[in-house]
């Protein structure tokens, strides 16, 4: 599963290439929820955005995967 297969409306594709962009187009104060394909990465990135200075940062347990199977229709 990646970003472009699936992912929620709205979402920023934060990579190792679009993390500055996203750190210069979002307010520290904006809520952030980082979410990956199992929840794992997403630890790691949203302690980074934390580490950067944003207020509310949360990482999705259990990622896209488990995502889709509570919103199915990606809401």
């Amino acid at each position: 599963m990646s970003y472009n297969n699936d992912h929620i409306e709205g979402a920023f594709h934060l990579t190792n290439d679009t993390i500055e962009e996203f750190i210069k187009e979002v307010d520290l104060n904006t809520p952030v929820f980082v979410i990956c394909y199992h929840g794992n990465s997403s630890k790691g990135a949203a302690q980074y955005l934390c580490n950067q200075g944003y207020l509310d940062v949360y990482s999705v347990e259990g990622g896209m995967a488990n995502w889709s199977l509570v919103c199915p229709l990606g809401l």
